[in-house]
């Protein structure tokens, strides 16, 4: 059931849930939930799912907290607009592979406003020892919000659309010190995940086990996990 939803930046919902069937569930930092949006309506079977990061979750009492992007103006941008407390919901287990490693001893995240929850949620569970970063890009930094404890914890830059050079210039300026022991999390546009997968591997040496990618989101295309 949906217990709140608040608008927290441009076009950036929290949405709340919570159940006894939430309670008690398998979780890692990290992983996603679909849910199923517009039960009622004349939509194909692609349209009426949608994946969304899991900001946090307490399996005692079932509450779930989510981030939902409204940006597309798709079918999940329209369902978030309308759905309101009380309503029930229909969703997955928790699920993904984007998730929390803790055997690194330096971690870099990068993304836009689509992998915020996301990344939160994974740095929140890294022990305080971990040296970690933060390229958190959008067109305006009101896209862009903290975490639920009101804490910023990553650098939060405005960048144009695509901004692949803009991010390049960014990790140079600060890079990982030791790559051998780092981790770099690469989400959002698909476009900057391919890019910054070849300039990781063919340009910097990384190893591929040290680069973790999930494209949250393509132009022109609807329905990535």
């Amino acid at each position: 059931m949906v217990i709140s939803k608040e608008q927290i930046a441009d076009n950036v919902f929290h949405l709340i849930i919570a159940g006894k069937a939430l309670q008690n569930l398998a979780y890692i930092p990290g992983q996603q939930v679909r849910i199923f949006i517009g039960m009622d309506k004349k939509l194909g079977l692609r349209e009426k799912i949608r994946t969304y990061s899991i900001w946090n979750y307490h399996s005692g009492n079932g509450t779930m907290n989510l981030t939902i992007c409204a940006h597309s103006g798709g079918p999940g941008s329209n369902w978030i607009k309308s759905v309101k407390a009380g309503e029930e919901i229909y969703l997955t287990a928790p699920q993904g592979n984007f998730l929390l490693n803790v055997h690194a001893s330096e971690y870099l995240f990068i993304g836009d406003a689509t992998t915020l929850a996301h990344f939160y949620a994974i740095r929140r569970n890294l022990p305080d020892t971990k040296i970690m970063r933060g390229i958190i890009y959008a067109e305006k930094k009101s896209q862009l919000f903290t975490d639920l404890d009101g804490l910023l914890p990553f650098e939060f830059y405005e960048l144009p659309h695509n901004p692949i050079e803009q991010i390049k210039e960014l990790i140079e300026l600060k890079p990982p010190v030791n790559t051998a022991d780092a981790i770099v999390y690469i989400g959002g546009d698909g476009r900057i995940c391919v890019a910054l997968n070849t300039y990781f591997r063919k340009f910097k040496s990384w190893k591929t086990k040290n680069i973790r990618i999930k494209p949250f989101w393509m132009p022109g295309k609807q329905g990535l996990e």
